[in-house]
C-alpha cells in the first residue's frame, strides 16, 4: 500500500530548522481507500479493524439482498455486507481476485465489508476534506458524508456509522446475525 503524508520538516544542522509549511502543521484525516463496481471509496481508518481476504460465508435465508451471508472469523460470527449490492453499483469481475473483506466497527456491532479491492490508506490535510454535496446524498445515502480531494482525484468517504440504519443493524442483531463467541449464528456460549 501506499500513502499520501504531508512533509516534516527536516534539520540542515545542529540547531537550524526550516519553517514548517502549513500543510504539514494541519491535522491529517486517514482513510483506507478502496474500489467498489469501478469506483473509489474509503472509510476513517479508525472504524477498521482488520482487512483480510475472502472467508467461507453461509447464506442466511430471508437477509436483505445486500447481504451477503455470515462469516467465523477467529470464533466470532459477523454478517457480511456486499458493498457492491449496497451501494447500488456492479462488482468487477475482473477483479475477483483482488476482492477483500474489510472488517469495521458500525454503531451497534462488527461488521464485515465486501470490497472489489482495497487501493491505500490515504492521509489526507483537513483542508482537502469537504462534506458530500446534498445533490449525491439523498434520503437513502446519509452515509456518502465527505469527499477527499487529491489533486483531480475525488474519493468519496462513507461514514460506516450510518452505512446501516439503526433499523437494519437491529435487524442484524434481532435476527441472530449478533457477533457470538459460538460458530452458530444467534447462539450464546457453546455447551
Amino acid at each position: 500500500m501506499t500513502s499520501q503524508v504531508a512533509s516534516r520538516p527536516s534539520r540542515r544542522g545542529p540547531g537550524a530548522h526550516r519553517p514548517v509549511p502549513a500543510e504539514a502543521r494541519e491535522e491529517l484525516f486517514s482513510c483506507v481507500a478502496f474500489r467498489v463496481g469501478g469506483e473509489e471509496y474509503a472509510i476513517d481508518i479508525q472504524m477498521v479493524l482488520e482487512i483480510t481476504r475472502p472467508l467461507k460465508v453461509t447464506s442466511v435465508g430471508r437477509a436483505p439482498h445486500w447481504i451477503e451471508g455470515i462469516v467465523n472469523l477467529r470464533e466470532h460470527v459477523l454478517p457480511v455486507v456486499d458493498l457492491s449490492r449496497r451501494l447500488g453499483a456492479e462488482p468487477d469481475p475482473a477483479r475477483a481476485a483482488e476482492r477483500r473483506i474489510i472488517v469495521a466497527r458500525t454503531r451497534g456491532q462488527i461488521v464485515g465489508f465486501i470490497v472489489d479491492g482495497v487501493r491505500e490508506v490515504l492521509r489526507v490535510p483537513s483542508s482537502m476534506i469537504d462534506p458530500a454535496p446534498r445533490a449525491i446524498k439523498g434520503r437513502d445515502a446519509s452515509f456518502l458524508a465527505r469527499v477527499a480531494r487529491l489533486g483531480e482525484r475525488l474519493v468519496v468517504v462513507l461514514d460506516v456509522g450510518l452505512l446501516l440504519s439503526a433499523e437494519e443493524e437491529a435487524d442484524l442483531r434481532g435476527g441472530g446475525w449478533h457477533t457470538t463467541r459460538t460458530g452458530r449464528p444467534g447462539g450464546g456460549d457453546a455447551a
